[in-house]
């Protein structure tokens, strides 16, 4: 199943994704993608973000995005997308493009190349993969998905060196029986952090860092230093606490430091992802270990991991020389809630809204924006625009907004309301299984009969609806 991508302010994966043998780039041919020839950099109005002078273009993060959804489809053919999960994939679309990007000028840079004889074994891949006979079955697919065969190559030929830039990135990583070891101890961790978002912020952030360490040998408190200074929207209020921390769970550079310290022990500043963070481990505790542990599948877990984490501080190194400017509002938006940046993710919202003016989405997204800032009235606003352009077209009215819409008159305790709203929800969730689970859910703990039995008649109708399609789909086959 798919891993969606999960928010956590303190640590963030980068979602790497190196595909051997076989390519995104064929993956979003053989699902029915287009790609025609590749902008410019300079035609901004076809790029979806722009990293420095690099740029990250709208066929490749489209190409990366068409395979992620068709992937969904396969996986979960009879679930909905929500628009929160459209969202989060569509994040993870545009960092892989960017994250390709930044490989490949790497490649670039280091004089990767590829040769005749891996340019032909490429090809006989492709040929395998897609079940062809040779280049002429091959350039016939192509001009049937409106692509040309040297783009193609190009693009094959790019991912490979990507491929050979990522292994020789990796080149020397090892793992030891005491890393599977810190696998299974855990540490209870303060962090404090101080970001970088541009190139020119570093030795700021660095200087800020060192001072902030400073005060802490002289007294301050680490709790009292996260209030104060801390950028870590999501544990600053509680003094920097981040629970339990796993071996290997986070950055190398971070990970190699927490398990240097002793309890007690506050960290200099360290430099990662999100910029310099500083770290206090109070106390430390064993995990219950697989009773059948098998060290060797443990240290091929835990060298991918790390294989990721290289290519994720190359990612970021190179991030933090070059100013990412996000260009596409949806994934402006979604960026703007990861920093915490309230105003700039409505205004991202907003320009959505003109974008689409007969889509209920983002009203709906700039609702959750709004409850998350603890401004009710404007999420409600948001919420009942979203209702009534799904009525205007009930073809994309979401069961979501009414759902949401029910917490919230359950808060100010407007019992008629609520009512209209689980019916509406009802209504918009007859093909939504997941919403459908939901109603019931809620149904059953409020004990109401009469809702409960509507929604289990929906489920069936609708399980009766994949039966057909599953029959109707197994008799295709025969």
């Amino acid at each position: 199943m798919l891993k969606f991508f999960r928010e956590k302010a303190s640590f963030i994966v980068w979602s790497i994704v190196i595909a051997f043998g076989v390519t995104m780039f064929v993956g979003a041919v053989f699902f029915g993608n287009s790609f025609s020839k590749k902008s410019t950099p300079q035609d901004l109005s076809k790029m979806v973000a722009m990293a420095g002078n690099l740029a990250v273009s709208q066929a490749h993060y489209y190409q990366n995005l068409s395979v992620i959804l068709e992937q969904f489809r396969q996986e979960r053919p009879y679930e909905n997308l929500t628009p929160d999960y459209l969202e989060v994939f569509q994040w993870n679309s545009f960092l892989r493009a960017l994250q390709f990007e930044v490989l490949l000028e790497g490649a670039k840079k280091a004089d990767i190349s590829v040769s005749r004889s891996e340019r032909s074994q490429l090809l006989d891949s492709v040929y395998l993969q897609l079940k062809l006979s040779g280049k002429k079955e091959l350039k016939a697919l192509l001009a049937s998905r409106n692509i040309t065969y040297n783009t193609f190559l190009e693009n094959q030929e790019n991912e490979y060196m990507v491929q050979k830039f990522s292994k020789k990135l990796q080149d020397g990583l090892s793992v030891s029986d005491e890393d599977v070891d810190k696998k299974y101890t855990e540490l209870k961790v303060r962090h404090l952090i101080v970001r970088v978002t541009s190139p020119t912020m570093d030795a700021t952030a660095k200087a800020k860092a060192l001072d902030i360490t400073q005060k802490i040998t002289k007294g301050l408190s680490f709790q009292e230093a996260a209030r104060f200074y801390s950028d870590d929207l999501s544990t600053k209020a509680s003094g920097g606490d981040l629970g339990w921390v796993a071996g290997g769970s986070t950055e190398i550079s971070l990970d190699n430091v927490l398990f240097s310290l002793k309890n007690g022990q506050v960290s200099e500043p360290i430099q990662t992802s999100l910029g310099y963070e500083i770290v206090q481990v109070l106390d430390r505790r064993d995990r219950p270990r697989p009773l059948d542990l098998d060290y060797g599948k443990e240290k091929e877990s835990i060298l991918a991991a790390k294989r990721g984490y290289v290519l994720q501080s190359y990612v970021q190194t190179f991030l933090n020389q070059n100013l990412l400017k996000v260009l596409d509002v949806t994934l402006r938006a979604y960026q703007a809630k990861m920093k915490g940046d309230i105003q700039e993710a409505v205004a991202a919202y907003q320009a959505q809204i003109s974008q689409s003016p007969t889509s209920p989405i983002p009203h709906y997204m700039l609702a959750k924006v709004y409850m998350a800032a603890g401004d009710e009235k404007k999420a409600l606003e948001e919420l009942k625009r979203a209702e009534v352009k799904g009525e205007l077209l009930p073809s994309v009215d979401l069961s979501v907004v009414h759902l949401t819409l029910v917490d919230l008159y359950k808060k100010n305790g407007e019992s008629a309301l609520v009512d209209a709203e689980y019916d509406r929800a009802i209504k918009t969730a007859e093909l939504d299984i997941v919403s459908l689970n939901t109603l019931k859910k809620l149904f059953e703990k409020s004990k109401d009969g009469a809702r409960l039995h509507q929604v289990q008649a929906a489920i069936g109708r609708f399980n009766a609806k994949v039966s057909d399609l599953k029959r109707s789909q197994l008799s295709k086959k025969l």
